[in-house]
């Protein structure tokens, strides 16, 4: 699994991401994987459930590439082996997600143009502004965010975003 370290120390090992319908497994080895992956496949047959094996990915997430493919199979069939794939809307991939935090900060600025007579109201208080923002245009900018695993860069990025439409509200220039 992955393991998630707390600021305090204690540590978590995750080996799944579970929402609505949709399942992830998370896995350090091969084995370990083909291990969890059979386990996952004997559980939802003993409750009733079907895995469309067609529509079951393998991702490998390592530095090295790997260079052979891997072998994970459920129900006897082999599963596809890809290198990124959609999970609740947003693209997981081994690479950086450089492109995913660009698309949402670029949807986030269309939100914020679609709000530039609300934003630009001098009548409007910085209260009402600041629950527009928070409701409005910051999930849109972090949709997704769960599954990225961000840069100093794309940090950088979602900051300057933040500061542009914090400036906005307020009513600062530069």
């Amino acid at each position: 699994g992955l393991e998630l370290v707390e600021a305090s120390g204690r540590s978590w090992q995750l080996s799944q991401l579970l929402f609505a319908d949709d399942t992830a497994l998370v896995a350090d080895s091969e084995v370990k994987l083909c291990r969890l992956v059979s386990e996952f496949g004997r559980v939802c047959e003993r409750r009733k459930l079907r895995v469309n094996v067609g529509k079951s990915k393998v991702m490998r997430c390592s530095r090295d590439g790997g260079a052979s493919r891997i072998g994970v199979r459920l129900n006897g069939e082999l599963l596809e082996e890809v290198q990124c794939f959609k999970y609740l809307g947003s693209q997981v991939k081994m690479a950086f997600v450089e492109t995913e935090v660009k698309s949402r900060v670029m949807e986030g600025c269309k939100v914020l143009g679609t709000l530039k007579s609300v934003r630009s109201c001098r009548t409007l208080g910085m209260e009402a502004k600041r629950g527009l923002y928070e409701g409005v245009v910051v999930p849109t900018v972090l949709y997704g965010a769960e599954t990225w695993g961000v840069r100093a860069e794309e940090r950088r990025r979602l900051n300057v975003f933040e500061m542009k439409c914090l400036r906005s509200m307020a009513g600062v220039t530069l």
